[in-house]
């Protein structure tokens, strides 16, 4: 891990500092308020602040955003997240990783930078310093926090990328199949037409954001992580700039976009399942109806379930008197 050293010998002050930190006692308030500072006044992209050890990674990182022929310093966590999503010691180790994943020498094997970005992104979903997503992080303003802080913090990503890449590798097999991923919004996917070529699908399971909360914020280091692009950084979340809405999300474009989906659905022939939730924009009635106008049969289930608390405690996601319940909609026979 080369680069892990790298960044370490250049960040080494700062470093000792963030371990002496996270092994002091969280019950006491002056480490407490020192860690506090510490974590506040760490600068990033979105906030440089005064000069510091880490001014060169973050103009180095500035210029590779204005400018994809810039040398990339490979530092965007560093430069970016340090002391917020993840502690300064992880984001080098994120970092190392990411480069050491674009430059392995994978041959036709292409397959394995992908399975090594999964390990990656499950290592970060595991060790993230936030209450269950990524849209915040959790800053030490308890004992209680800072204690969870110091745990999370502790975790090496290096350890965690190994284990998940054990894990993950464990599950690939050679098929047939010609398996595919994109990323484009839903109707672009779909054909135009009635499908009949062997491309043609023949279900369609459709999972939409249900809530007014657009998911680009609790995803969004995910997908920095992969595109490695170092983005504009806005707001307390260093959200990056240009991120995406779904109409699924928005209480004035819902009802049409139900309408959109299950039209296209049926006009490539395709029976179509719909997870949603009572906690949703639209009502399941709502959708059923829909549903009718384009499917012969369309049937639902229902299941009660329990949501992660985020970080909250029990009883603080849950609205009295209206349990959460999944929907699942199969429509069939496409009209």
């Amino acid at each position: 891990m080369t680069h892990v050293a790298y960044l370490s010998s250049r960040l080494e002050n700062r470093l000792a500092r963030e371990e002496a930190f996270l092994s002091a006692d969280s019950d006491d308030p002056k480490a407490l308020h020192g860690y506090a500072t510490f974590c506040r006044l760490t600068p990033h992209v979105g906030q440089a602040g005064r000069a510091s050890d880490l001014t060169d990674l973050i103009r180095a990182a500035r210029s590779r955003s204005q400018d994809r022929r810039r040398r990339n310093p490979w530092g965007l966590f560093t430069a970016y997240f340090s002391n917020a999503y993840f502690g300064l010691q992880q984001c080098i180790q994120i970092d190392a990783i990411r480069r050491s994943i674009e430059e392995a020498e994978i041959g036709r094997r292409g397959w394995r930078k992908y399975l090594y970005l999964a390990a990656l992104i499950y290592s970060l979903s595991e060790n993230v310093s936030a209450p269950g997503h990524f849209a915040q992080y959790l800053k030490p303003t308890s004992p209680y926090v800072y204690a969870r802080l110091q745990r999370e913090r502790r975790r090496s990503i290096w350890h965690s990328f190994l284990e998940n890449l054990t894990l993950l590798s464990s599950f690939v097999t050679k098929t047939p199949f010609d398996h595919r991923a994109t990323c484009k919004e839903w109707i672009v996917v779909l054909p135009a037409g009635k499908g009949t070529s062997r491309e043609a699908a023949g279900v369609i399971y459709a999972d939409p954001p249900y809530t007014a909360d657009h998911y680009s914020r609790f995803y969004h280091i995910l997908n920095t992580l992969v595109r490695y692009d170092y983005p504009g950084s806005i707001g307390a979340g260093r959200y990056p700039e240009g991120r995406s809405a779904s109409r699924f999300s928005m209480a004035s474009t819902v009802t049409d976009e139900f309408e959109r989906l299950t039209k296209a659905s049926a006009k490539v022939g395709a029976c179509l399942i719909i997870s949603y939730s009572n906690r949703g924009l639209l009502d399941a009635r709502s959708i059923l109806a829909i549903s009718r106008r384009h499917f012969g049969r369309v049937t639902h289930r229902w299941t009660s379930h329990s949501h992660s608390s985020q970080g909250r405690h029990q009883g603080e996601t849950e609205t009295e008197g209206r349990p959460r319940r999944e929907y699942l909609i199969s429509c069939t026979r496409p009209l």
